[in-house]
């Protein structure tokens, strides 16, 4: 479980990476993880602006926290057998980050 600040009620960055990812839809949330119809690790934003595909979940879940400037009410999985999407505006170029 991820340290919280008692003084300020924050979750120590360091430890995030620990805190449990809701496993139901958050409404609020802004990132989803999820496997895509390959069984790929997906993650998108509400928005469709943001997001990748991921080797694993580990990597998955490190990318959403860490875009979601490590609010965890930001980030959730996707139901049980749902699977994600990522699509692709037209125009724009594929970009790896090493």
């Amino acid at each position: 479980m991820a340290r919280i600040n008692r003084a300020s009620g924050e979750t120590d960055p360091l430890q995030w990476h620990k805190a449990p990812v809701s496993a139901e839809r958050n409404i609020e949330a802004r990132f989803m993880i999820g496997r895509d119809r390959m069984g790929r690790w997906i993650v998108k934003d509400a928005a469709g602006r943001l997001g990748g595909i991921f080797v694993n979940e580990s990597a998955a879940l490190h990318f959403a926290r860490e875009a979601a400037n490590y609010d965890a009410s930001q980030v959730c999985k996707a139901p049980e057998g749902q699977t994600l999407e990522l699509k692709i505006p037209s125009g724009l170029r594929s970009q790896s980050i090493h």
